[in-house]
């Protein structure tokens, strides 16, 4: 237990407090005292996201110090957790506690665009105000959050701690003071719009809450789509976005924060985070994300819209009984990203639907229609099946022209009093398709017809499934006659043992030797079992380590002796290139043999026979 514990200033990192408290306790070097902190001594300085936090509170027990305060006001967990799932959350939570080393690994920061600081970063004014009021100069939270590379207090560049005169020890935490450079110039920032951003990105330490939903892996693609920046549905329109973020943010800002974009990088940063989140992004991009929709929402708040909140929209389908009444309709609107006009979708209980718009350069109002329901396509049916009226009447009744009812006409079938939806007339397409194609399977019946399968495959997977397609009967494959691929291999297996002895005799030959000679090893032990004969050869032949200095022994002594050299133990021992350490007693023996000329050299005696 600590009987000593420095005052913790505002806004002050604990890495600042422990290194006060060493200077003043007295440290004689970085691992010193550090035991009676973390009840260790090869706890790491890490400046960010500290590791043991569990012992050292146990250690300022008597200070009425609090977990949760500290990772609340003296690291840089609260800028990371409102980016993170609640699991991992609690995850890195439990490693800061504990004595684990993987934080910056469970965060992503080792894989982000902004490492982990290593070195302590400063102001020099804030230093100066330090000293001014009887301070002792302490490293603010905020300048060490790594996207920050200015004091937003006095909008000035900050500085870190020179490498060259400080001899970073990864256990050693360094007192400002002590360190600070004299001599280093003050830069000026003279960007308004990366102090803001900056000052944005230090709200999240002080409990700012991000609207970002780290469980929801498309929450920023859903936000974007009540901007109106699609293509359709479920398709993001990538040049809107990429135009309308161009405008907000510039090329040199943007590097700052080490986030330029590029249209053409399919990884491009900006694409990902609008898609399903399979990576984490740095906090810094999702507060440029947040202000880049804030923008969005205001953009569209500022466009003129003419449409009066209190209109009535009435149904426009002439075969409802509500026709021309607003009583059963029902309205949305959203923004067109393209025309950058509201656009109104009306719909009727009958199942009509339309858009409503205002065109600025006509002055006029424009209305087309989505869909026409069921009650139209009823109405429609009966005229023409029914009461079997001309083209030119049935359009007048229904409040269409003549084309609309020509383009409907082919989908109504006989004696049924319900039109076919546009499924039923793709799947009946389909089997017309599996007909003329009796031989043809699905396969077959997808490349000739690309388009309207991925119609039915999107639409109806199961019933598309179920239809019985064309089958071919497979042809067989050829059997492949072991025994006689046994032999083969065999074969090529002696020539190339016998080359190898040719070209070196003192070589080891083993099976991996002569089947990577053959260019067999993966098929041989693939097929093991069904080439006994190969097999056999092989484990007669191999050469153990043993047997191949034995070997060269007598190899070395043939050559010696060839070359008219004098034999002696020490000499044919460097010849055969046997190390002391491999020396046995058969080995040696055969050595003092072979000098002592009690031994008989033969070539043959140590080369396998198969």
């Amino acid at each position: 237990m600590l009987y000593y514990w420095p005052h913790t200033y505002p806004d002050e990192i604990l890495y600042s407090v422990i290194a006060r408290y060493l200077k003043i306790s007295g440290s004689r070097g970085p691992k010193h005292l550090l035991n009676n902190l973390f009840d260790r001594k090869t706890i790491s300085a890490t400046l960010d996201l500290p590791s043991g936090l569990k012992h050292l509170i146990h250690n300022l027990e008597m200070f009425d110090k609090d977990v949760e305060m500290i990772l609340a006001d003296n690291t840089l967990f609260p800028y990371y957790q409102s980016f993170l799932t609640p699991t991992k959350a609690e995850k890195v939570r439990h490693s800061m506690l504990s004595k684990s080393g993987d934080i910056h690994t469970l965060i992503g920061i080792n894989a982000g665009i902004f490492p982990a600081g290593k070195s302590p970063k400063y102001c020099p004014l804030c230093v100066k105000e330090d000293k001014s009021e009887n301070i002792s100069p302490y490293l603010r939270r905020t300048h060490q959050i790594p996207s920050i590379q200015i004091c937003t207090q006095h909008n000035i560049y900050l500085l870190e701690l020179n490498k060259s005169r400080v001899n970073f020890n990864k256990h050693e935490f360094l007192f400002l003071e002590d360190h600070l450079d004299q001599f280093s110039l003050i830069e000026q920032n003279e960007s308004t719009e990366y102090l803001n951003i900056c000052k944005d990105i230090e709200k999240l330490l002080k409990g700012r809450q991000n609207p970002f939903d780290a469980d929801d892996p498309f929450f920023y693609r859903k936000e974007l789509f009540k901007h109106g920046l699609v293509k359709n549905a479920n398709q993001l329109s990538t040049q809107g976005l990429y135009e309308n973020f161009t405008d907000l943010y510039n090329d040199t800002l943007l590097a700052k924060f080490k986030s330029s974009v590029n249209l053409d990088n399919p990884s491009c940063w900006l694409k990902g985070i609008f898609r399903k989140h399979r990576k984490g992004f740095d906090p810094c991009r999702h507060v440029i994300i947040d202000n880049f929709l804030k923008y969005l929402e205001t953009k569209n708040e500022s466009l003129e819209v003419i449409e009066i909140e209190n209109i009535k929209y009435p149904c426009l389908n002439k075969v409802c009984e509500h026709y021309n009444q607003s009583i059963q309709t029902t309205f949305s609107r959203h923004i067109d990203h393209k025309s950058k006009r509201q656009i109104t979708l009306v719909e009727c209980n009958c199942g009509h639907k339309y858009t409503h718009s205002y065109i600025t350069s006509k002055q006029n109002y424009f209305t087309r229609i989505k869909e026409y329901g069921p009650v139209w396509h009823s109405k429609l049916n009966q005229l023409l099946v029914e009461e079997k009226m001309s083209i030119r009447a049935i359009a007048r009744i229904l409040g269409c022209d003549s084309k609309t009812v020509n383009k409907f006409k082919s989908i109504i079938v006989e004696g049924d009093s319900t039109p076919k939806t546009e499924l039923e007339t793709k799947q009946e397409i389909w089997q017309q398709h599996m007909r003329k194609n009796p031989k043809s399977g699905i396969t077959e019946l997808r490349k000739k017809k690309p388009a309207l399968f991925a119609f039915l495959y999107r639409n109806c997977k199961e019933w598309l499934q179920k239809q019985k397609y064309y089958k071919s009967n497979p042809t067989s494959k050829l059997r492949i006659n072991w025994k006689a691929r046994d032999l083969e291999i065999l074969q090529e297996l002696r020539i190339a043992r016998s080359n190898a002895l040719t070209e070196n005799p003192k070589k080891r030959i083993t099976k991996s030797l002569l089947l990577i000679m053959v260019k067999k090893e993966k098929m041989f032990y693939n097929n093991q079992e069904k080439l006994e004969n190969c097999d056999e050869y092989l484990s007669k032949i191999h050469e153990s380590k043993y047997f191949h200095r034995k070997k060269r022994l007598v190899l070395s002594a043939l050559e010696m002796k060839d070359g008219k050299a004098e034999i002696s133990y020490w000499t044919l021992l460097r010849k055969a290139g046997i190390r002391k350490e491999y020396l046995n007693y058969e080995l040696i023996q055969l050595a003092k043999g072979i000098v002592n000329g009690t031994f008989e050299l033969s070539r043959q005696t140590f080369i396998k026979t198969a």
